[in-house]
């Protein structure tokens, strides 16, 4: 899943933070390094936005695969770097 310079292998010592989940709003441990976490109450994929190259990477539907791809745009709301491209340019 992880290709040879794939921001997902950073170095140095991860940070655990507590996100809520968007569901059932329990708490949800997850590490800086993590791309996503399980909500251990309800079963919800929780992603770390803060640290997830499926924003930026031109390969992250092939890397991780389409199933999590989509339900990444779909949780969080936030289109690709490649789908920002293709909008059209209403200004």
């Amino acid at each position: 899943m992880v290709h040879g310079n794939s921001p997902k292998k950073s170095h140095g010592t991860p940070t655990l933070s507590i996100v809520k989940c968007p569901d059932c709003g329990a708490e949800v441990e997850m590490f800086s390094t993590d791309p996503m976490a399980t909500c251990e109450t309800c079963g919800r994929t929780v992603f770390n936005e803060s640290n997830t190259c499926i924003r930026y990477c031109p390969r992250a539907e092939e890397c991780w695969g389409t199933e999590l791809y989509e339900e990444f745009k779909r949780c969080t709301g936030i289109e690709t770097a490649e789908e920002a491209t293709e909008r059209p340019n209403t200004d």
